[in-house]
């Protein structure tokens, strides 16, 4: 079914739809596809192809875990059938989450029927379906009609042999016009021109509803299809150049998992990805997404990510083992679901996709990761460091990078540190943007006056990170890992972080390193200026109970466990305790929080070391065999 994409064709076909604006047409279609146009395969033909439902039943038949997610999955479905349908629930911005609920619901409702053919979890579905079709639109948001555009199309797709032909008309027509054809009006496509996760998610519910409807509107779908992989391509440079992902590791889920979905659907299209898959950094990136996962289960929540454990199973995850054939990526999976209560761990929205990505990986398959470090460069450099894989390890690590990038905070040369399961030195977290935007508050800005700096949870007062004449971090100024080493006993990185402070200092360099498997060493390197000198804050949030008992000396506890804070330096230091309220109605509360830390007013042309250690439990000193940064490691 070879035929070209003729420009005016779909010119025609969109001004027949009432389509408002074309404009981004001539960069999108072409006179020749990029996507090999072969006979379209029938129905269903979207990741989880016609019969496949038979693997997946000859694999719960033969692993216990595998059953239980599977019943888990339908029971999820179960629980839907009595509740109402979506409803078009606008805010004044977004549809409120009714795009996710409709992924994850036509995801379990479609797997469930697939799976288990009882008739209700079709009627449920089609339900479902004609009423967001009935909606008046899918949202101006390009993420509320790009993920609508998923649901419809994998319902549509997984179900249409046993849809009504009147359904399925209402369904297509509704794709089609609230779906896709809104990608082509330029105030409301702006996913396609950018590197960030709207792109990833914009991409695939765009890939995904083309190849839904692909049959009936053929010269549309494959100009799409054709859009979606370049536009694409933009987020996956943004993985260079070893998987480091600029936005942090819960954004690294959130776009990452679309990608996935994307790279997966044309796998088994078209039995080829077309490259997309060997993008530098790409498939390197499930390290850092298991490495950015403490003992504990929290992530190194830098940027805007919650500071929440990690408790649920990343389906992209199996895709990027199998892949790699690294199996061992799955260490926190496996664990994650072995330490679930109920659901949570299957929360995900593309849930379903664990059993056709996983179900065929055996537990016995997962060994324990045999690294305890991972360096990532790029966009926003980063390190994770660990003593071991059990749970009651150290890990810590060191964010570089800058705090322009999307969803990034000032806190180049921030920190976490836990030991014995517990979380010491803490980044407090995102924010919730609503709370902000519904007060008119543009977060969005990333310029160094925005109001966004002005928020403690994204400015450089909040993290674990050094603070020069109270002034907040240079917004576009970026911080690079300039070195790195592992052995048994040391493993470490060193910053550069003298771009974030301007004319303030004349350099200052951060290590932090794990020494002999037992403490966390920070250790800052300052040197101020000729003709002046410089006021500098060390800081660091913690949750546990403070006590300073020497003047550079704090001991924490929590949880019937402590931790010492102990500092060696060139100059004299007193340690302090400050508040983590700002007293402002725009922060959010910290309650238990406190920043600990010591301020010192330096002069002109000095040079000064500092080594602050952390102690975990009984260690009372840190024996230090201080070096330079410079000899942490080797160019």
């Amino acid at each position: 079914m070879k035929r070209k994409l003729l420009t005016s064709l779909l010119l025609c076909f969109i001004v027949v739809m009432g389509c408002k604006s074309t404009t981004g047409l001539e960069e999108v279609v072409t006179n020749d596809s990029t996507i090999s146009e072969t006979e379209i395969l029938a129905h269903p033909r979207l990741l989880w192809l016609k019969d496949e439902e038979v693997k997946v039943h000859e694999n719960i038949q033969s692993s216990d875990f595998w059953a239980n997610i599977h019943e888990l999955i339908v029971k999820t479905a179960d629980r839907i059938i009595p509740q109402a349908v979506s409803e078009r629930k606008f805010n004044g911005k977004t549809l409120s989450g009714v795009p996710q609920t409709a992924v994850r619901r036509l995801l379990c409702l479609s797997y469930a029927y697939r799976m288990e053919g009882s008739p209700e979890y079709l009627i449920r579905a089609e339900k479902e379906m004609l009423a967001i079709s009935a909606f008046s639109d899918w949202g101006k948001n390009h993420l509320d009609y790009s993920e609508m555009t998923l649901a419809m199309a994998i319902g549509y797709d997984w179900l249409y042999n046993d849809l009504s032909e009147t359904s399925r008309s209402v369904i297509r027509e509704a794709i089609i016009s609230k779906g896709l054809m809104p990608s082509f009006e330029t105030n409301i496509n702006g996913f396609l021109r950018v590197s960030h996760n709207h792109n990833q998610v914009g991409n695939v519910g765009m890939l995904y509803g083309a190849i839904a409807i692909y049959e009936s509107s053929p010269d549309l779908a494959q100009s799409i299809i054709d859009r979606s992989v370049e536009s694409i391509k933009l987020a996956m440079d943004a993985y260079a150049p070893n998987g480091a992902h600029p936005e942090g590791p819960m954004y690294w889920n959130y776009g990452t998992s679309a990608n996935v979905m994307f790279l997966s659907a044309l796998e088994k299209l078209y039995d080829t990805d077309y490259g997309l898959s060997n993008y530098e950094g790409f498939l390197e990136s499930s390290s850092y997404f298991l490495h950015s996962v403490a003992p504990s289960g929290v992530r190194f929540n830098y940027s805007d990510a919650g500071a929440d454990p990690k408790d649920f199973m990343s389906e992209s995850m199996f895709w990027f083992a199998q892949k790699r054939n690294d199996y061992s990526l799955l260490w926190d999976e496996f664990r994650t679901a072995e330490n679930a209560k109920g659901d949570k761990h299957l929360s995900s929205k593309y849930v379903p996709a664990l059993m056709i990505w996983g179900s065929s990986v055996d537990k016995g398959q997962v060994s324990e990761p045999t690294n305890r470090m991972w360096v990532g460069h790029g966009v926003t450099p980063v390190a994770f460091m660990r003593s071991g894989w059990t749970q009651s390890a150290i890990y810590t690590g060191l964010k570089a990078g800058k705090a322009s990038t999307n969803h990034g905070h000032m806190d180049a040369g921030s920190f976490v540190m836990e030991s014995d399961g517990i979380r010491w030195a803490l980044d407090l977290g995102m924010r919730d943007y609503q709370s902000l935007e519904s007060k008119g508050f543009d977060i969005w800005n990333m310029e160094q006056e925005s109001f966004r700096w002005k928020v403690f949870r994204y400015n450089n007062m909040s993290h674990n990170t050094l603070t020069v004449n109270d002034k907040l971090h240079i917004a576009d100024a970026s911080v690079p890992i300039i070195g790195s080493s592992s052995t048994s006993l040391f493993t470490g990185a060193v910053a550069d972080m003298t771009p974030v402070f301007g004319n303030d200092l004349l350099s200052s360099h951060r290590g932090i390193a794990i020494v002999n498997k037992e403490y966390v060493l920070i250790q800052d390197e300052i040197k101020t200026l000729s003709d002046k000198g410089s006021k500098v804050r060390w800081a660091m949030a913690t949750d546990a109970t403070p006590q300073i008992t020497a003047d550079n000396r704090i001991v924490l506890t929590k949880g019937g466990k402590q931790l010492t804070v102990q500092v060696n330096s060139e100059v004299d230091i007193h340690m302090a305790v400050w508040s983590a309220e700002t007293g402002k109605d725009y922060d959010f509360p910290n309650p238990g929080v406190s920043m600990i830390g010591f301020e010192l007013d330096l002069p002109k042309q000095t040079e000064v070391t500092w080594y602050v250690s952390l102690l975990p439990g009984n260690i009372e000193d840190a024996n230090l065999d201080a070096k330079p940064l410079s000899e942490w490691y080797v160019d």
